[in-house]
């Protein structure tokens, strides 16, 4: 049986293989140990998502800690990742367990765990976890029927109440808006229909009925190559804007009215300029350091802050928690916002976005031309390598004096925050480093011209040095 891995989110793993009941029980035990050693009355809220077999991993969980006088409550029904966040604050709970694999494959599963704020836990807290599971102590199972029925929990109307004192529902009301929604099979299923603000719009929905084998796409992930059937539907019926959501709702994908694929952080620049220029909103704007350089301009412009952090929303979250702070995103579509929750929310960012298609009274496509015309276009890349024996050649080459030589007038810095970082005079950078949930090396570039920005990838990939000053 294969063991138990921690990533950036929590721990994932392959169905039945990694994750599997047995494992499960081997957590559960290690987790309830660490909850004794912090509070001798921890209440743990537990959730789940659309995927195979969740319900019967959360019910399963919630026997076990209950079994070890662990004050527990369940979800009603499936739910997603920000909602259950949610959830975890303003029940005043110690922690949150919620079982979903997010963007991965059908084949996937996992496990998040959200502290009191209802953010992932900290890395000092995993680390204590993990050391205890390497006992793999298991739950023996005890008569259930002695058990006391577990409570289960909702907070949906408060959920709904929170997103609505952010979004400026005067506005979105007796709207003819026409949006396509691609729920991706997930726990985000039929959920704009919630919102009575939005009763006027013409919404349309795709994948909205739970199959945990997700047809028709690769994964439940919010990308260009998973989102044809939107891009059809837009194309064929005019739609003002397409959204689509990963599998646990806390990030979303954008289309314009053409049906092109708007890159996230495109997405978060956009969010980021109104809040600041329309809201008059000011304080620090946080990013991961494979973020765009664009919200550093409008941070100038607008005379906030930028602080940047290690990938991993954990990170991002500690920040926004503190009281300059408006809002933080991430390259991969993940934004929290000021007032809610300190933590990803798919929903609320898609809203954000409707607000200000309707607002403006412009089409997506020409405010995204506003904002290269204000601040300059950059070209965004990102590319993974699966990992193999020999892959630190590619941190040797891009760390080397060989490399950095041929560019060095062009260079302001190189950062180690998470992996490393070259940062360049006209704000391109280019970033390398492995990733915290899947066995790969990540290389990122954002430049100026897109070809460029292609190119440099392409050379670190295959160990080249065919480029100098004048690529810049």
């Amino acid at each position: 049986m294969e063991k138990i891995n921690f990533g950036t989110e929590g721990w994932r793993g392959t169905l039945n293989t990694t994750f599997n009941k047995k494992n499960i029980n081997i957590f559960i035990f290690a987790f309830a140990e660490y909850l004794k050693e912090q509070s001798v009355n921890s209440k743990v809220l537990i959730g789940y998502d659309t995927r195979l077999r969740s319900k019967a991993f959360a019910k399963f969980s919630a026997k076990l800690l209950q079994q070890l006088d662990v004050h527990v409550e369940i979800s009603e029904n499936y739910i997603h990742t920000p909602l259950f966040s949610f959830s975890v604050l303003k029940s005043k709970s110690n922690y949150g367990l919620i079982f979903t694999a997010s963007h991965n494959p059908a084949n996937w599963h996992g496990l998040k765990i959200k502290d009191r704020h209802g953010t992932p836990i900290k890395e000092e807290e995993i680390k204590k976890i993990i050391k205890k599971l390497k006992k793999n102590n298991i739950i023996k199972d005890k008569n259930t029927k002695k058990l006391k029925l577990i409570k289960k929990y909702n907070f949906e109307k408060e959920y709904i109440s929170s997103i609505s004192k952010t979004i400026d529902t005067s506005i979105l009301n007796k709207n003819d808006t026409k949006i396509v929604v691609d729920y991706m099979y997930g726990s985000t299923i039929d959920w704009l229909t919630k919102f009575t603000f939005l009763e006027s719009m013409k919404i349309k929905s795709v994948h909205n009925k739970i199959n945990p084998t997700f047809p028709g796409i690769d994964a439940p992930e919010p990308i260009e190559k998973n989102l044809q059937k939107i891009k059809n539907e837009m194309t064929q019926n005019k739609y003002d804007l397409g959204i689509a959501f990963d599998g646990d709702g806390d990030r979303c994908g954008i289309l314009d009215e053409n049906g092109h694929y708007v890159n996230s952080q495109i997405i978060y620049s956009l969010i980021t300029q109104y809040i600041v220029r329309e809201q008059k909103k000011r304080g620090n704007i946080i990013k991961s350091v494979s973020t765009t350089s664009l919200l550093n301009k409008i941070a100038i412009k607008h005379n906030c802050k930028i602080i940047e952090t290690k990938i991993g929303f954990k990170h991002l979250s500690k920040r926004l928690m503190n009281k300059r702070s408006i809002i933080a995103g991430e390259e991969s579509g993940g934004i929290a916002f000021k007032n809610h929750i300190p933590d990803r929310d798919g929903i609320l960012t898609a809203l954000m976005i409707v607000e200000i298609l309707i607002k403006s009274k412009k089409k997506l496509s020409q405010l995204i031309n506003d904002l290269f015309i204000e601040y300059g276009e950059y070209f965004y890349n990102r590319e993974d390598i699966k990992i193999n024996n020999d892959i630190d050649y590619l941190l040797d080459f891009f760390t080397s004096n060989e490399f950095t030589s041929k560019i060095k007038s062009k260079i302001i810095n190189i950062t180690k925050k998470d992996g490393y970082k070259i940062n360049f005079t006209n704000g391109s950078w280019i970033l390398i480093r492995k990733s915290g949930t899947e066995p790969l090396i990540r290389i990122y570039s954002e430049m100026r011209a897109n070809n460029i920005s292609n190119y440099i990838v392409k050379c670190i990939k295959n160990n080249d040095i065919i480029f100098s000053e004048k690529t810049f």
